[in-house]
């Protein structure tokens, strides 16, 4: 045999090698192309996905920013109502106090007393004046017992 059909055959060998080499790489190049496409899509379906959940966070936002101002409103609304109840009470235990002062000296005080209506007629005053005490001056009237009729004035 000589020496170019040795090396005939080598280089038919080899290509044969070669080519079964470059079938398979085929093969694999189109799996992977393949799944490039799958890849693709899912990346796709993500990225839809993630813009859908910013605009949900955006909502949550903004709903919690109104959340937050309308309970702010709720809270300076209570601060108020706090501090008006907390003087009203402070005016109630003063004149509390000095009718109980009026009760402990044994003075009655002078001026109308209060009478208080059942009421069964709701259109009318709930305090009323007696008849005998609505004769007197009304200039007559202690200090405390007209901030206490102010008070009681005031509550209606």
């Amino acid at each position: 045999m000589s020496s170019a059909l040795m090396l005939d055959i080598l280089v038919s060998v080899l290509l044969v090698v070669m080519i079964g080499y470059a079938a398979l790489l085929s093969r694999r190049l189109s799996h992977l192309r393949s799944g490039r496409s799958e890849m693709e899509s899912a990346i796709a379906a993500f990225s839809a996905a993630s813009q859908s959940a910013e605009a949900s966070v955006q909502k949550l936002k903004q709903h919690a920013g109104n959340r937050k101002s309308d309970l702010q409103e709720s809270i300076d609304s209570g601060r108020a109502m706090r501090e008006e109840l907390v003087f009203l009470l402070d005016r109630a235990e003063e004149q509390a106090k000095r009718l109980e002062e009026l009760i402990r000296s044994g003075r009655v005080p002078k001026g109308p007393s209060l009478v208080v209506n059942s009421g069964r007629d709701r259109d009318e005053e709930n305090l009323a004046v007696s008849s005998d005490a609505a004769e007197e001056p009304v200039k007559e009237r202690s200090e405390a017992e007209s901030a206490l009729l102010k008070t009681l004035a005031g509550l209606r």
